[in-house]
């Protein structure tokens, strides 16, 4: 199902490992240590949009803080009434809490392809 994805990192692999290959043996370990370590660099660039996204969004929920323990207070026990008047507060100021969340769905195929690629690493193939 993600092949595609394990092929495109085991690309991106394989072009690190061609460029440190211009200067260091090619089977030796730091190539391979290097050209991982870039994969990984690489990969973290591409999704840093998702990223910055990911930290605005818990920023924004952390300034909430103090005006939800308000309404916790003023709530106390009634949790259909926090819960409106705390969706309502999110409304106002513009708040996703899903939005803390989101980004990081688009991350995980790629971690799990990046594991697959590493755990299925032959430097002789």
């Amino acid at each position: 199902m993600l092949d595609w994805l394990y092929t495109a990192i085991a690309w991106v692999m394989k072009q690190w490992h061609a460029l440190f290959s211009t200067f260091l043996d090619p089977a030796s370990g730091i190539t391979w240590a290097l050209s991982i370590v870039m994969l990984v660099v690489t990969i973290r660039i591409l999704l840093f949009r998702l990223f910055i996204k990911q930290v605005k969004s818990q920023r924004a929920m952390q300034e909430l803080q103090p005006e939800i323990q308000k309404l916790r207070k003023q709530y106390g026990s009634d949790r259909q009434g926090f819960s409106e008047a705390m969706m309502k507060l999110q409304k106002e100021r513009g708040v996703n809490p899903l939005a803390g969340c989101l980004p990081i769905l688009p991350q995980i195929p790629i971690f799990i392809a990046l594991f697959h690629v590493l755990r299925r690493l032959q430097p002789g193939a």
